[in-house]
């Protein structure tokens, strides 16, 4: 899989998120690039030429989280991951992304990410995953491969 840039923009929403930050994160929504009024711009390159994108997290009421920060809420693109340090109740708080990519034998492509964020304590760290629109099961078909 070639990861762009690209493949990360969207509004997603997180499906599981335990550990830290987990309930600003559960069951809600990381809007990334769409250009919504909650500052998710779109991608850019910044002045050391590197992709940036920005990015919101949206609660299960539709709230923003992460309002407190006093930092842009930026992405900076690395590689195949997207990366924010900044601080969050006054701790240090990390947060990265990748995705994942399945191509059906039809030919379909779907992307999903995953992420973990790590606030205060480095021990202290949450993954969880996002999905924009789940691909559906082999082939069409429910139960293909058992």
């Amino acid at each position: 899989m070639s990861v762009n840039v690209g493949d990360f923009v969207g509004s997603w929403k997180i499906n599981w998120a335990p550990g830290p930050v987990q309930e600003k994160l559960q069951a809600g929504w990381i809007l990334i690039g769409t250009g919504s009024p909650y500052g998710d711009s779109a991608p850019v390159l910044n002045e050391e030429f590197a992709i940036q994108v920005g990015f919101a997290i949206l609660g299960q009421d539709g709230s923003p989280v992460l309002t407190d920060t006093n930092q842009p809420l930026v992405f900076l693109f690395d590689g195949s991951v997207l990366h924010w340090k900044g601080y969050f109740n006054q701790e240090p708080l990390y947060i990265d992304i990748s995705a994942a990519e399945v191509v059906t034998p039809q030919g379909n492509r779907y992307v999903s990410i995953y992420g973990n964020t790590t606030q205060g304590d480095p021990d202290q760290v949450g993954v969880w995953g996002g999905t924009g629109s789940p691909p559906p099961p082999p082939d069409g078909k429910v139960g293909a491969g058992s």
